[in-house]
């Protein structure tokens, strides 16, 4: 995977923006479960022009304020280990090379 990114999204460190989720609807009250058992600092769901945002597959995204993320690696396994979830913003092992969109 090629990612064409804009200046805004280079980061010292994981954790400055939230973390989208996405998450199967069906699976949306077991894995708010999941996620409050372990602590996870859940965040609204998704809002476009005040109604629930959802993806073309009709899922849910959940956005995730883990403030600064010192492992991702294993971050992205637990989310992974989570019926319901589809997956999520952490690309660790996708992104093959960066393009910078202006300039």
């Amino acid at each position: 995977m090629i990612a064409v990114v804009d200046s805004s999204k280079p980061v010292r460190y994981l954790g400055r923006a939230k973390l989208p989720v996405e998450v199967l609807p069906f699976a949306r009250c077991a894995v708010e479960h999941r996620l409050k058992e372990l602590d996870a600092p859940v965040a609204a769901r998704r809002m476009l022009d005040g109604d629930l945002f959802v993806t073309d597959q009709k899922a849910m995204i959940y956005d995730l304020d883990f403030g600064r993320i010192d492992a991702p690696a294993e971050l992205s396994r637990w989310l992974d280990s989570i019926p319901g979830v589809i997956r999520h913003g952490l690309f660790l092992d996708q992104i093959y090379s960066v393009v910078p969109a202006d300039g």
